[in-house]
């Protein structure tokens, strides 16, 4: 049984992002991509985006006609997501608690390393 409380005390800030950085995390994230399918004109929206690792190549994926939505309960991870987002960028951040079970029916669903099941595009 994982400590939580430990977990949460004693990680680094940055662990998503080294997470989202490493060979396996970059190699899992493409594969999502792949399977979502998101085109250009899509909305995508990442509940739990923590410091938004997948921001960035979602926007690319939706082209300037698309949109991504990320969301997290934790804003400093928000702050941090905000000072990747280029100029132009189709990005908008929220803060908010949420459970997935609230978004019935949602298209395409994928399992990202970090945990949560989250990221769809929509069409």
């Amino acid at each position: 049984m994982v400590n939580v409380e430990a977990f949460e005390k004693y990680r680094a800030n940055d662990y998503l992002r080294r997470l989202a950085d490493s060979d396996i995390g970059r190699h899992y994230k493409a594969i999502a991509l792949e399977q979502l399918d998101i085109q250009p004109g899509h909305t995508v929206v990442d509940l739990g985006c923590g410091p938004g690792a997948d921001l960035g190549s979602f926007a690319a994926a939706t082209g300037p006609a698309g949109r991504v939505v990320g969301i997290d309960s934790d804003a400093a991870a928000l702050t941090e997501a905000r000072s990747d987002i280029r100029a132009g960028e189709p990005i908008a951040l929220y803060t908010a608690t949420f459970t997935v079970s609230a978004f019935p029916g949602l298209p395409s669903i994928a399992h990202t390393p970090t945990g949560c099941c989250n990221m769809w595009p929509i069409p």
